[in-house]
Parts: structure tokens; sequence; C-alpha cells
């Protein structure tokens, strides 16, 4: 049995879609978990897939991505709950070969479905705890070139990524976890499946092993590419989300460099930008939030 929880923020259309593919996928006594983080009227077109297992939570505002897991965590029956986003499909079969995996695996651990692209292949998602070297090429690096620096093929596990079953930081989206597990709330969108991870690797999991479980994951279509000013906000989120994280993990000379590094480089694209005034504007602003945050 699974209990299966999807935080939701203006997805109503994915979410539908989604919904339909894993209805059928569900036994009777599994359960799914919608926490709805915004007041998108749509929602009540989700009724059609109501069912005695079936529970919509709408909060009031957006209460973010870990506080709605941590919702969802706490309302669901099963000892195993499975966080997805709104815009991921089950492979048929997928449910019945998760449940099947877990029937023989440590309750109290973490595990993680596999997130591939409609062609089948796995999704770029799974990674290594981050260093600072790597985050600043992630960030500031073009993608066609990222590839060229070691910090970043070892953060992305570049020489065996295909053929490994097991990763320190799978993706938030597809993680298995246990029903006493709690998302760290500081971390209102980006960093508290970061921080799950590397704090179950604390105790007696240093990787996460990925279960035979596969789901389509349509990336970038689950509220979270609707503009540039909220790719901006996403931008220093995730930045934060990681200052966040190496201040939480105790590496507190990380934590400084990465902040020191980031203001400065952000620094220099708004002198690159000073004769484009909106674009300027866009960097200042991100800039001002994370010193601001952090």
């Amino acid at each position: 049995m699974i209990s299966v929880v999807i935080v939701s923020f203006r997805s109503t259309s994915v979410l539908a879609e989604c919904l339909e593919a894993l209805s059928p996928e569900m036994g009777e006594e599994d359960e799914v978990i919608v926490i709805e983080n915004s007041q998108d009227d749509r929602v009540a077109d989700l009724s059609e897939f109501r069912r005695e297992n079936f529970t919509l939570l709408t909060n009031d505002r957006n209460v973010g991505y870990s506080k709605g897991c941590n919702q969802g965590i706490q309302l669901a029956k099963h000892d195993h709950v499975l966080l997805l986003n709104p815009d991921t499909v089950p492979v048929k079969g997928a449910v019945e070969a998760l449940k099947n995996s877990l029937k023989t695996r440590e309750k109290n651990a973490l595990y993680a479905v596999e997130l591939i692209n409609p062609d089948g292949s796995r999704q770029d998602y799974y990674r290594r705890f981050p260093s600072v070297r790597a985050l600043l090429i992630m960030f500031f690096i073009p993608i066609k070139f990222q590839s060229r620096f070691p910090a970043y093929r070892h953060y992305t596990y570049s020489t065996d990524y295909v053929s490994r079953c097991s990763f320190e930081q799978p993706p938030g989206a597809g993680l298995v976890v246990p029903k006493s597990a709690q998302l760290d709330e500081d971390f209102f969108v980006y960093g508290s499946d970061l921080m799950l991870c590397w704090e179950f690797a604390q105790e007696q999991w240093p990787e996460v092993r990925l279960l035979p479980a596969r789901f389509i994951h349509l990336r970038g279509q689950g509220g979270t590419s609707s503009s540039p000013d909220l790719a901006d906000w996403l931008r220093i989120e995730s930045a934060i989300g990681f200052a966040q994280y190496f201040s939480k993990s105790g590496q507190t000379l990380r934590r400084l460099a990465w902040t020191i590094s980031f203001v400065t480089l952000e620094c220099i694209g708004i002198m690159k930008h000073v004769f484009h005034p909106e674009q300027r504007t866009r960097r200042f602003r991100r800039l001002r939030t994370f010193i601001t945050v952090t």
C-alpha cells in the first residue's frame, strides 16, 4: 500500500492529467492526497477523480512546497509516502512495481522512483551533495559549457549517470519517504529535499536507492515557468536554499564562500547590463532579495 502526495500551485491542467493516469494504477487501499497552494477555481474540476481514498486540501495561501508536503505526509495513512509533482505521469505498472519493491525494503529509509523524459531517457535531476564550485558553474556558466568542468561532472555523476542505481540526492519529486519524515519548512520551495537526503545520509543511508518504478516528468509544466518574474524568483529561491543547506549542515565556510561568490557574480551581471535598464533592474531585484534573506 502506498500514499501519494502531490503539492500543486496553479497546475490544475497538468494535475488533472497526472490524476487521470494515476487513478487506474492505484489499488483499493492506496491513497492520493493533493495539496493545492493556490486559489485556482479550476481545482473544483478535480472532483471527478475523487473516491474514497482521494483527499484534496486547499490552502488559503501559498504555504510553499515543503510545508505542503508535510501537510500531505501528516494526512497519509501508509508507511511509505511517494512525493510527486503535478506534472508527472506514471508509466503503466509503475505503482505496482513500486509497491512490490517496497515490500522487502526498510520502512524508515528514503527511496526514489526514476523520473524520465517522454522518450524514456533518465532525466538530468539526480545529484551528489553540492560543492560551491559546482553550484557556481550551474548558476553562471552556459549549459553547453558546464560539462567541461570537473567539479560539475562530479556533481552530476557524469561518468556513470545512466547506469547508477543510487544517488546522494535525488529530486524531491519522486522521493519515497517514511511516514515519520518531515521536510524542513525553513525551505520554501527548493532545498528541503536536499536537506532531507543529507540528514538521512548522516544516519545510515549515504545514498538513496532508485526503485524500479518509472514516471514521466513533463518538466517546466508544473506552474514554475509562467513568467520571467517567476523564473527570477525561483532562481533566487534556489540560491537561498543552497545557502540554507550549507548553514544547516554545518558547512559554514561553504555558506560564506557561496554567498560572497553569488553576490559578486550577480553584481558583475548587473554591470554588464548597464545599457539595458529592464535587465539591470531585474538583476538588481534578484540580488537585493538574496542579500535580504541570507
